[in-house]
This record gives C-alpha cells, structure tokens and sequence, in this order.
C-alpha cells in the first residue's frame, strides 16, 4: 500500500543526496502541496467546502488530518452523484451525507481506490464527510454531480407529504409522478371518491429492485387496500369503494433502492345491482335494486331485444328510489338494465349498465269484440266474438237486464281457441244482453279484460 508518508520521505531523502540542485528541482512541489494541505480549512460543519457541481475537487489526508466536509444545495428533489480516485487500493475510509440540521443520513463505506455512489434527495441543503482510514494517508481527486427529478408535489426538508394531514390532493384520472428517497420514504395522496365505484390504481415503479409497498386508507385511516409492487412493471389492480375521502400512501420496500414512480388513479361508478324483477299485473314489471351511494339518479330500460335494439322503454328515477315499474308490456320475455347517474365535478356521469335481468311478463289483454248474437231455434242464441290474441281463455255473461244488475249468468270458457257459444234453456220471446271478456293466467290467478260492448237479441218462441 502506497502512503503519503513514505512518498514525501523518500522525496527529502533524494533532496539531501542530490544537494542544492535537487532541491530546486523537488522542493517547490513539496511545498505547494504543504501548502494546499495547510490552507485546507473545510473540516468542520461551519467551514464546509460549497460544491460546485462537475467541478473535480482535490485533497491531501495524512496524520491527524483525516476528515473533510463539503455542502451543496438543492432547489428541487435530485439524484446526486459522488465520484472519488484515491492512491490507497482498500480501506480507503468512511462517507456520511447529513441534511440541512446536520442529522445523519447516509453513512457508507469507501473499500476500493474509487468509489461511485448515487443519493436520492429532496431538495434543501446537505453536507458529506469524508473520513480517511487511520491508517492511511490519503490523496484523493472527487466530484460532485447532480440531476433533477419530476416530482408532480415538489419536496424539501421543510415541505413534505410524508404524513396524512400533509397528502398532496389529486384528482381521479389524472397522472402523478412521485420520487421517494434517501430521506424521503413515503408520499401521501388525497383523494375523493364522488360515488361507489371502484378506483382502478396503475403504478409504474422506478425504485431498483426494491418495489413499493402500495395502501389506501379510508378518512379514519383504516387501512382498506394493501399491494407489494415489483420493480420495473405496471400495477393493475381496483378496489372498491364507498364515496368519501382517501388516502393512498407509496412507501419504498427497502432503504437501499430509492427512485421515480407513476400513479394513477382512475375511477368507474358502480352500476346499480337488480335484487328482482317480477310481473305484478298484467303488461306490468316492477324492478328493484340496490342502493349506489353518491348516485343522483337511477335509468332503467326494458326491451324484448336482450341486445336493447329495437322497442325500448326508458324512464329515470331519482337518486332515493330503488323500484318502480313499466307498464303496458306485451306478454314475452323481456330484458332489463339499469346504471347510476351522478354530478360528478359539475358534469353529469353514468355508470356502465347494469348486468341483464330477464323474466316472462304476462301481457293485459284486450275485451273481445262480439261479432253476433243470433236465436236460430227456439230457447236458443249464439253468441260468436273476435278472438284476443294471448288471452288464456274467456267469460260470456248474459242476462235480461240491461245494466246486468240481476239475474246474471256466466259461462267460463277455458279453450283459447274458442270463439262462439251455443246458450240453450232461454225464455221464449224475451230479449237477452250479452257481454263477453277475455282473461289470462297471472301467478295461478285470472286476470280479465274489461267488457265488450252489449249486444241484445230476442229469443224465438
């Protein structure tokens, strides 16, 4: 191992047995460098060496000479290089990098005859000691350089976002960068969710092998999402939650990796879920679904297309309704959807449709339409009608009242296909009304159509 030392010794050594000349020829470089060792002054907190980033910086350890300081300032988070040669091959000594207060932060060791070391940090005003081994003395030639980092919430020592009540507010959909360091291991984000949905989290990790440790909280702090992120990939994940306030906290997984990082976090609202959706009367469907906080209003549509092309019914609701209904269906199978509308930062925002519900509705059928009412034979008429499409069956009803105020009779007719009626046992030579209604089958129950018009005839005798 080369020292200091035993250079300068044997230097005086070859001045003695060369004389006067040689003392010209070696002296002035002797002392010049006494010189620069004597007037080195940057060996204390107070009279640090102010770095002049790029510019190479030499110095003399020997003795009890062994510790140099230096400061630098940073307008803005940086990645801060220090580069150094030196004439010892190993154990060349110790450097420690301390923030504006003068508190540790980094303490490493310098092994080899050069050294390259990277420091992540916010912005502000820093010192580096450099201390030599004991036992050596040391000629080192250093640098100092220094590039500036995207943050989207610039950094210092006095200005963080390292706690909740200081998170930086974001807004949904937007992009964030972030830089997580030496001194600087979490950041915090607040944001607000404006209905239930789910918030899609992308983050790219820049951080070194490390990764990042990835949470949400609620406004009580309690923690409602958790992620260990890997290096170099994008997170996909979502997580759903009610409206209100969060946080989202990045925390760098290890002391030893430091670096950039993309966030971003998107939102969808919540579709509203249908519970059911049953066919209560005839041509009539109530629909129910659950509840969407933040949700403004409700739509609905219904079609017998489970593609909604063609024959849809829509209606809106408001925002504290979860059921109502549509009326005047056809009978089939009709489909149903519903999404939740919400004013979200003045605009008007729609989920995405809810999943389909289909049932059979039974439709309302029409009254018939009597055709004739005819007495061929004696104590006899025929009554024919129209035929109802979808109705089950039908229900004549006759009687020598007009207004069927008394003596009414009914005949129930339960063929569907049926469309005349041969009535026997009449009086002679009286005049009977007759009406006719149709009916379908809803839930085991008859359901009638109103009456047709009356139609009157007399019986032959």
């Amino acid at each position: 191992m080369i020292c200091l030392k035993r250079v300068l010794a044997a230097g005086m050594a070859a001045v003695m047995l060369m004389g006067a000349g040689a003392t010209e020829l070696f002296g002035s470089g002797i002392e010049a460098r006494a010189a620069e060792m004597e007037t080195a002054n940057n060996i204390s907190f107070d009279t640090a060496m102010q770095v002049t980033f790029g510019a190479d910086i030499l110095e003399e350890l020997e003795g009890a000479d062994k510790e140099r300081y230096y400061r630098f300032d940073l307008e803005q988070t940086s990645n801060v290089n220090f580069r150094y040669t030196s004439n010892c091959n190993i154990g060349t000594g110790d450097i420690y990098v301390y923030d504006g207060s003068r508190t540790e932060i980094v303490s490493q060791q310098a092994y080899y005859n050069s050294g390259n070391y990277n420091w992540v940090l916010k912005g502000g005003t820093y010192y580096v000691k450099f201390r030599a081994n004991k036992y050596n003395d040391i000629k080192m030639t250093s640098v100092f350089t220094s590039s500036t980092l995207t943050e989207s919430f610039a950094e210092s020592q006095e200005d963080i976002d390292d706690t909740l009540a200081t998170a930086n507010q974001i807004t949904l959909g937007e992009k964030y960068t972030g830089v997580l360091g030496i001194n600087d291991s979490i950041d915090y984000y607040q944001f607000t969710v404006p209905a239930s949905g789910v918030v899609n989290i992308y983050v790219t990790n820049g951080l070194g092998d490390s990764g990042l440790y990835c949470y949400i909280y609620d406004s009580s702090a309690k923690s409602v999402y958790s992620r260990t992120h890997n290096f170099g990939s994008e997170l996909l994940d979502s997580v759903s939650l009610a409206p209100g306030t969060y946080y989202f906290r990045a925390e760098r997984r290890s002391e030893f990796y430091s670096g950039s990082y993309a966030l971003t976090l998107d939102f969808a609202m919540s579709a509203p879920k249908i519970s059911s959706a049953t066919n209560t009367s005839p041509g009539k469907m109530t629909v129910s679904w659950g509840e969407v906080g933040g949700a403004s209003s409700y739509q609905l549509r219904c079609s017998k297309s489970g593609y909604f092309s063609s024959g849809v019914k829509n209606k809106t609701v408001s925002g504290t309704t979860l059921s109502d209904s549509f009326t005047g269906l056809s009978t089939g199978t009709w489909y149903v959807q519903a999404r939740t509308v919400a004013n979200i930062s003045g605009k008007t925002t729609y989920s995405a449709w809810s999943d389909t519900y289909n049932i059979t509705v039974v439709g309302k059928v029409s009254a018939p339409t009597i055709k004739k009412v005819k007495s061929k034979e004696s104590g006899q008429m025929v009554v024919s009608w129209r035929k109802v499409s979808d109705a089950a069956g039908y229900q004549v009803s006759y009687s020598k009242k007009k207004n069927f105020k008394s003596g009414v009779k009914t005949v129930n007719i339960t063929n569907k296909s049926t469309v005349s009626l041969t009535i026997s046992g009449l009086t002679k030579k009286k005049t009977y009304y007759v009406r006719v209604r149709s009916y379908v089958v809803l839930n085991g129950v008859k359901k009638y159509s109103g009456w047709s018009a009356v139609k009157s005839v007399k019986i032959k005798k």
